[in-house]
This record gives structure tokens, sequence and C-alpha cells, in this order.
């Protein structure tokens, strides 16, 4: 075969290969472009949720609280009943004394029954009548226990009613963060299903890495926007201390030239009630001049003032001030002694599912459910929320940070992660994800709390 048709050959196979190629390159971008978009979308799904998780946490927290006020309110108003009761016990005994007597009013009755539902007209008609009698003591303790019922019923209803409202916000809450990781763990079972799961997790760290550099820079312009306000303050104090010192030199100067005045008032007063032939008074004699810094006076009280050897105020000038003693800086408080078992307890936790709003050791975790429990088994009590627990905490700089300390991040905060020395943390990440150790991202820190 001569080499003309072969050529003809290879440039029909290249006309027909050319475009699938092209065609499959192009749907391969296009693929990695929508799968960008897909783990971009759960990353947005996922900070949304991670919020929703810190305000259920905080919401249910409420309801707890608000619970827990309306149980101790029912048990004073169940002790005051019970109090009224022998109060009422007492009186009722007075009242039929006073009966058997022959005297008796028409609302007697009332002191005989349930102290709950004493009426204020008839309790007080009655209680007076018993007053009388010789029980004052008696009736002035069943008038006031029957105040302090009534006061504490109408607090009761009142707490039922904000514990019924946070109940109801809380399970609102729950309601939308269950659909919303539903929602999000559909998709992301989807997305594995039709691109693979390396792809998928290749496509959620490239994203991670990026939140992660923007938080950085956020950070960064929020320290620059701190340290120029902090400037902005600093001048701003120091113009008014200024002002405020000039306000006062010329307030003392004009209190010295008014008191200047009066005095020269009265002695020319003084000299025109005098008699006409004294003679004037001679005047004052200048003061001397001012020594020069630095240099002994050329009078006695010079030469007794450079004597002191405080050249800077030779002359008998007032002496210096000693510079003020610059503010110490707080020493950081040293690391709790259950540091070392709350980063153990938290990396025996590795490989455990995060799922929001739990802490179930060998279960799930969420980010501050793992902060939680790991430092209660070193022996600290922390709430289940990670922004209350940056509050209660005191803070330390990234150059004191111990294992054990706690790093927050994002803004608001709704991260919290243990650190375990190296530059390394332990953390539960996100839905779909396991209880992990991983560096440090210094830059994206909002704080740190030591337990």
């Amino acid at each position: 075969m001569s080499r003309r048709p072969l050529i003809a050959i290879a440039v029909v196979v290249a006309s027909v290969i050319s475009p699938i190629a092209r065609s499959a390159s192009a749907d391969s971008t296009s693929d990695k472009q929508k799968l960008d978009r897909i783990a971009a979308q759960l990353a947005q799904m996922e900070t949304q949720a991670s919020l929703l998780d810190e305000q259920l946490l905080e919401a249910q927290a409420g309801a707890a609280q608000a619970q827990a006020d309306v149980t101790t309110t029912e048990a004073k108003v169940v002790q005051l009943q019970q109090q009224l009761g022998i109060v009422q016990t007492q009186v009722s005994e007075l009242a039929l004394q006073q009966f058997a007597s022959g005297d008796s009013g028409g609302g007697l009755g009332a002191l005989l029954g349930d102290p709950s539902k004493l009426t204020n007209a008839v309790e007080r008609d009655e209680a007076t009548k018993v007053a009388f009698s010789g029980g004052q003591d008696s009736v002035d303790q069943l008038s006031a226990g029957v105040d302090e019922l009534n006061k504490q019923k109408a607090t009761l209803a009142q707490q039922q009613k904000v514990a019924q409202t946070k109940a109801s916000i809380a399970s609102s809450k729950q309601n939308d963060l269950t659909k919303r990781t539903a929602d999000m763990t559909q998709l992301q079972a989807a997305t594995v299903a039709q691109y693979g799961k390396d792809q998928v997790a290749e496509a959620q760290a490239a994203q991670e890495a990026a939140l992660e550099a923007q938080q950085v820079k956020q950070a960064a312009a929020d320290a620059a926007a701190a340290q120029a306000q902090a400037a902005t303050d600093r001048a701003n104090a120091s113009k008014a201390a200024a002002a405020r010192a000039a306000a006062d030199q010329a307030a003392a100067a004009a209190a010295s030239a008014a008191a200047a005045a009066k005095a020269s008032a009265a002695n020319q007063s003084s000299g025109n009630r005098g008699s006409s032939n004294n003679p004037a008074p001679a005047p004052a004699p200048a003061p001397a001049p001012a020594p020069v810094a630095g240099k002994s006076g050329g009078s006695a009280a010079g030469s007794g003032a450079g004597a002191t050897g405080d050249t800077g105020n030779s002359g008998g000038g007032a002496p210096s001030k000693p510079a003020p003693n610059p503010t110490p800086v707080a020493a950081p408080p040293p690391p709790a002694s259950g540091a070392a078992a709350a980063v153990q307890a938290a990396l025996s936790q590795l490989g455990v599912p995060y799922v929001f709003a739990t802490a179930s050791p060998g279960h799930s975790f969420d980010c501050s459910g793992l902060t939680m429990w790991a430092w209660s088994q070193g022996g600290v009590s922390l709430p289940h929320q990670s922004r209350e627990q940056y509050s209660m905490l005191p803070h330390v700089s990234q150059a004191d940070v111990q294992p054990g300390d706690l790093l927050f991040f994002y803004n608001p905060i709704h991260h919290v992660a243990i650190y375990v020395g190296n530059g390394t943390m332990v953390e539960a990440p996100a839905t779909g994800l396991t209880v992990r150790t991983r560096p440090v991202t210094w830059g994206a820190l909002v704080g740190i709390g030591r337990p």
C-alpha cells in the first residue's frame, strides 16, 4: 500500500478522535465546576446549620431554665399553702371560741375553709373580728400568707407562659435544624453517588481551605480595624485631656485674677478709711527672676536650691513628679489540672460521627458537645454552646496557648476545638465527617479560652 492512502486514513481518524477528546475535556471541566458549586453550597448549608445549632442549644438552655423557675415557684406555692393551713387552724380555733361565746359574723365560714380560696374582703372582715379576741399574731400571719400566696401564684402563671414560649421556640428550631440537616445529607449523598466519594471529599477539602483563607483574611481585616479604632480612641482621649487641662488652667487664671481684684479693692477701701496724713505704702518689691534650669542661682536661695542636686529644678522650683509605673500585664491563668485528662478524653473519640446538638461518647458529637464532654472528664463543667463557653472562660493569647485550651472560630462564634499541642487541635468538624485531629489555622482564630 502506498503512503498516500495511509496519510488519508490518519487524517480521517484524527478528525474523528479530536472532537471526542475536546468533548471529554469539556465535560470534565464542566463536571468539576458543578462539583465545586455543590461543595460551596454544602459548605454554606453547613454554616447555616451550625449557626442554627447554636441557636437551638441556647433556646434549649433557656427553656430548661424557665422550667426550673416554674418548678421552684410551684414548690413555694405548695409550701405556702401548707403554712396557711397551719395558721388557718389557729385562727379557726380562735373563731370557734368566739362563736362559742355568742359573738360570730356572717362570714365566719370563710375562715374555716380552704385558705387558698379566701377572698380578701371576707378574710379581712372575719380576721379583724378574731383579732379583737386576742388572736392578732395568727391573723397577721394568715393575712400576710394569703398575700404572699397570691403573689407567688401570679409569678407562677407568668413563668409558665415564659416556659411555654421558650419551649415552643426550642421546638421550632429543632424542627428547622432537622430539616436543614436532612436536606444537606440528601444533597451530599446524591453528590457522592454521581461523582464518587473521593472526588466529593477532595472538592469539600478545597472548599474548606478556601473558607479558612477567607476567615484568615477577615480576621486580619478585623484586627487592623480594631487597631485603627484604638488609635483613634487614644487620639480623641488625648485631645479631650488637653482641652480639660486648658479649661482648668483658664479657670484657675480667672479665679486668681478675681482674687487679686478683690484684694486690691479691699486695700483701697482700707486706705480711704485711714488718716489722709499716712503716707502711701511702699510698692512691693518685684520678684527675683527665676534662675535658669540646670544652673545654680546667684543668691543664697538659689545656691540652696542648687545644692539639692536637682538640675532640672534649681532655684527653688517645684520638684518634677516621677513618671507613673506602667500598668502590669496580667499573667495568664495557669492550665487547669484536668487539661491532660480533657485532651485524652477528646482523642479517645476520634472517628465518632458529627451530629448537631449531641454529646454522646462513642455515638455522636457536635463541636461544643465534644469540648463540654471532654472537659467534664477533666473535672470542669462547661455549657453545651460554643459562644457560652467563650464568654465564661478567661482568655489567653496565642503565645500562651497550652494543651487543653479551647480554640474558637468564626464571627459570630459557632465552632470550638481543643488544642492538643504542637500546632494541632482535635475537633468535631461538620456533618458527614467524624471527630479528627488537624493543624490549627491560627489566622482564623477568634480567641482562646482556658477552662
